[in-house]
Protein backbone atom coordinates (compact mmCIF):
# COMPACT_ATOMS: atom_id res chain seq x y z
CA UNK A 1 0.00 0.00 0.00
CA UNK A 2 1.63 3.79 -1.15
CA UNK A 3 1.71 6.00 1.51
CA UNK A 4 -0.61 8.33 -0.14
CA UNK A 5 -3.17 5.85 0.44
CA UNK A 6 -2.19 4.64 4.02
CA UNK A 7 -2.34 8.12 5.14
CA UNK A 8 -4.59 9.95 3.13
CA UNK A 9 -4.30 13.34 0.51
CA UNK A 10 -2.00 16.42 2.17
CA UNK A 11 -5.45 17.68 2.30
CA UNK A 12 -7.32 15.28 3.80
CA UNK A 13 -5.55 13.79 6.17
CA UNK A 14 -6.41 10.16 7.38
CA UNK A 15 -4.54 10.29 10.73
CA UNK A 16 -5.05 7.98 13.90
CA UNK A 17 -2.96 8.10 17.07
CA UNK A 18 -1.40 5.13 15.67
CA UNK A 19 -0.67 6.30 11.81
CA UNK A 20 2.70 8.05 12.93
CA UNK A 21 4.35 4.93 14.46
CA UNK A 22 3.88 2.62 11.73
CA UNK A 23 6.17 5.05 9.48
CA UNK A 24 9.58 4.85 9.14
CA UNK A 25 11.74 7.49 9.11
CA UNK A 26 11.57 7.52 5.65
CA UNK A 27 8.40 7.45 4.90
CA UNK A 28 7.93 10.37 7.66
CA UNK A 29 10.20 12.17 5.46
CA UNK A 30 8.31 12.21 2.29
CA UNK A 31 5.52 12.84 4.03
CA UNK A 32 6.66 16.19 5.98
CA UNK A 33 7.85 17.05 2.69
CA UNK A 34 4.89 16.59 0.66
CA UNK A 35 2.61 18.73 3.04
CA UNK A 36 2.63 22.08 5.11
CA UNK A 37 3.26 20.64 8.58
CA UNK A 38 0.43 23.14 10.00
CA UNK A 39 -2.33 21.12 8.98
CA UNK A 40 -1.53 18.63 11.49
CA UNK A 41 -3.40 19.01 14.34
CA UNK A 42 -1.84 19.81 17.47
CA UNK A 43 -3.64 16.41 19.04
CA UNK A 44 -2.04 14.77 16.92
CA UNK A 45 1.63 15.90 17.66
CA UNK A 46 2.25 14.32 21.13
CA UNK A 47 1.06 10.63 18.90
CA UNK A 48 4.55 11.37 16.52
CA UNK A 49 7.56 9.23 18.29
CA UNK A 50 10.82 10.68 19.06
CA UNK A 51 12.72 8.84 16.81
CA UNK A 52 10.27 10.80 13.72
CA UNK A 53 10.75 13.95 15.83
CA UNK A 54 14.28 13.83 15.44
CA UNK A 55 14.47 13.80 11.69
CA UNK A 56 12.52 16.60 11.10
CA UNK A 57 14.18 19.58 9.11
CA UNK A 58 15.01 22.97 10.18
CA UNK A 59 12.77 23.91 7.79
CA UNK A 60 10.41 21.57 8.78
CA UNK A 61 10.68 22.68 12.18
CA UNK A 62 10.43 26.44 11.87
CA UNK A 63 7.38 25.72 9.94
CA UNK A 64 5.36 24.37 13.00
CA UNK A 65 2.89 27.23 14.76
CA UNK A 66 3.82 28.59 18.13
CA UNK A 67 0.12 25.62 18.89
CA UNK A 68 1.81 23.08 17.70
CA UNK A 69 5.46 23.87 19.64
CA UNK A 70 3.27 24.47 22.96
CA UNK A 71 1.71 20.62 22.30
CA UNK A 72 5.08 18.91 21.95
CA UNK A 73 5.26 16.58 25.08
CA UNK A 74 8.45 16.29 27.72
CA UNK A 75 9.62 13.70 25.67
CA UNK A 76 9.89 15.28 22.47
CA UNK A 77 11.43 18.42 23.33
CA UNK A 78 14.21 16.52 24.59
CA UNK A 79 14.75 14.31 21.78
CA UNK A 80 15.11 17.58 19.38
CA UNK A 81 19.19 18.13 17.90
CA UNK A 82 20.78 20.92 18.87
CA UNK A 83 20.35 22.12 14.98
CA UNK A 84 16.28 21.57 14.99
CA UNK A 85 16.82 23.77 18.48
CA UNK A 86 18.39 26.32 16.62
CA UNK A 87 16.13 26.45 14.18
CA UNK A 88 13.14 27.37 16.50
CA UNK A 89 11.84 30.73 15.80
CA UNK A 90 11.80 33.77 18.68
CA UNK A 91 8.20 33.36 18.26
CA UNK A 92 8.32 29.38 18.77
CA UNK A 93 10.84 30.06 21.88
CA UNK A 94 8.39 32.57 23.32
CA UNK A 95 5.13 29.61 23.19
CA UNK A 96 7.47 27.25 24.63
CA UNK A 97 6.00 26.13 28.04
CA UNK A 98 7.07 25.87 31.67
CA UNK A 99 7.45 22.25 31.34
CA UNK A 100 8.74 21.88 27.82
CA UNK A 101 11.59 24.15 29.09
CA UNK A 102 12.41 22.20 32.19
CA UNK A 103 12.92 19.45 30.02
CA UNK A 104 15.75 20.77 27.96
CA UNK A 105 18.90 19.16 28.26
CA UNK A 106 21.70 20.60 28.97
CA UNK A 107 23.68 20.22 25.35
CA UNK A 108 20.07 21.70 24.24
CA UNK A 109 19.93 25.34 26.65
CA UNK A 110 23.78 25.73 25.34
CA UNK A 111 22.73 25.97 21.87
CA UNK A 112 20.43 28.74 22.13
CA UNK A 113 21.54 31.57 20.09
CA UNK A 114 21.50 35.49 21.63
CA UNK A 115 18.41 35.83 20.17
CA UNK A 116 16.60 33.06 20.98
CA UNK A 117 18.10 33.94 24.72
CA UNK A 118 16.50 37.17 24.46
CA UNK A 119 13.04 35.83 23.85
CA UNK A 120 13.03 33.58 27.05
CA UNK A 121 10.58 35.66 29.92
CA UNK A 122 11.72 35.28 33.61
CA UNK A 123 8.69 32.38 34.13
CA UNK A 124 10.68 30.29 31.25
CA UNK A 125 13.88 30.70 32.76
CA UNK A 126 12.51 30.40 36.29
CA UNK A 127 11.19 26.60 34.98
CA UNK A 128 14.88 25.11 35.37
CA UNK A 129 14.54 22.88 38.05
CA UNK A 130 18.47 21.64 37.84
CA UNK A 131 21.64 23.27 38.81
CA UNK A 132 22.77 21.86 35.65
CA UNK A 133 20.49 23.78 33.49
CA UNK A 134 21.11 27.02 34.85
CA UNK A 135 24.59 26.59 34.62
CA UNK A 136 24.51 25.62 31.14
CA UNK A 137 23.99 28.95 30.06
CA UNK A 138 27.47 30.23 28.73
CA UNK A 139 29.42 33.02 28.78
CA UNK A 140 31.92 32.17 26.34
CA UNK A 141 32.45 32.39 23.02
CA UNK A 142 28.74 32.89 22.68
CA UNK A 143 27.72 35.00 26.37
CA UNK A 144 24.46 33.94 26.58
CA UNK A 145 23.79 35.41 30.32
CA UNK A 146 24.42 38.74 28.71
CA UNK A 147 21.21 38.30 26.38
CA UNK A 148 18.92 37.77 29.56
CA UNK A 149 16.76 41.09 28.92
CA UNK A 150 16.74 43.50 31.72
CA UNK A 151 13.16 43.27 32.21
CA UNK A 152 13.40 39.93 32.46
CA UNK A 153 16.44 39.86 35.12
CA UNK A 154 14.61 41.80 37.75
CA UNK A 155 12.00 38.42 38.13
CA UNK A 156 14.63 35.83 38.29
CA UNK A 157 14.14 33.32 41.37
CA UNK A 158 16.22 32.60 44.28
CA UNK A 159 17.03 28.77 42.63
CA UNK A 160 18.42 30.45 39.38
CA UNK A 161 20.55 33.37 40.91
CA UNK A 162 21.79 30.93 44.25
CA UNK A 163 22.83 28.65 41.20
CA UNK A 164 25.03 31.04 39.18
CA UNK A 165 28.66 29.98 38.38
CA UNK A 166 31.35 33.08 38.98
CA UNK A 167 31.99 33.40 35.26
CA UNK A 168 27.95 33.73 34.76
CA UNK A 169 28.10 36.62 37.66
CA UNK A 170 30.87 38.08 35.67
CA UNK A 171 29.80 37.98 32.69
CA UNK A 172 26.67 39.96 33.98
CA UNK A 173 26.10 43.85 32.29
CA UNK A 174 26.06 46.87 34.17
CA UNK A 175 22.48 47.39 33.06
CA UNK A 176 21.79 43.84 34.05
CA UNK A 177 22.75 44.23 37.48
CA UNK A 178 21.59 47.31 37.90
CA UNK A 179 17.97 45.95 37.27
CA UNK A 180 18.38 42.91 40.32
CA UNK A 181 16.11 43.99 43.10
CA UNK A 182 17.43 44.48 46.71
CA UNK A 183 15.56 40.83 47.14
CA UNK A 184 17.40 38.97 44.48
CA UNK A 185 20.72 40.26 45.31
CA UNK A 186 20.24 38.57 48.67
CA UNK A 187 20.12 35.38 46.88
CA UNK A 188 23.32 35.68 46.06
CA UNK A 189 25.72 33.01 48.35
CA UNK A 190 28.27 33.72 50.54
CA UNK A 191 30.34 30.80 48.10
CA UNK A 192 29.65 32.85 44.92
CA UNK A 193 30.18 36.25 46.81
CA UNK A 194 33.91 35.07 48.17
CA UNK A 195 34.60 33.43 44.50
CA UNK A 196 34.45 36.37 42.98
CA UNK A 197 37.75 38.60 42.79
CA UNK A 198 37.91 41.95 44.85
CA UNK A 199 37.69 43.20 41.27
CA UNK A 200 34.97 41.71 40.28
CA UNK A 201 33.29 41.94 43.38
CA UNK A 202 33.52 45.87 43.30
CA UNK A 203 32.42 46.27 39.55
CA UNK A 204 29.12 44.09 40.65
CA UNK A 205 28.49 46.29 43.76
CA UNK A 206 29.01 49.68 42.11
CA UNK A 207 26.56 48.56 39.40
CA UNK A 208 23.84 47.44 41.64
CA UNK A 209 21.36 50.22 42.49
CA UNK A 210 21.45 52.26 45.82
CA UNK A 211 18.04 50.28 47.14
CA UNK A 212 20.06 46.55 46.25
CA UNK A 213 23.87 47.95 47.66
CA UNK A 214 22.98 46.99 51.21
CA UNK A 215 21.98 43.36 50.18
CA UNK A 216 24.94 42.18 48.68
CA UNK A 217 26.76 39.91 50.88
CA UNK A 218 30.60 40.95 52.07
CA UNK A 219 33.80 39.22 51.10
CA UNK A 220 35.21 36.72 53.92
Amino acid sequence: MGLASYIGSPTSLNITPDTFKNLTDSQFIAFMQSIDPVIISVYMIPTIPTTLIAVLTTTQIAALTSTQIAALTTTQIAALTTTQISALTPTQIAALTKTQIAALTTTQIASLSTTQIAKLIATQLNAFSQQSQVQALTTTPVNQIANITKDEISKLNSFFISNLTLAQIAALTPTQIAKLTATQVSYITQLQVNGLTLTQYTNFKNALSTSAKSSLKSRT
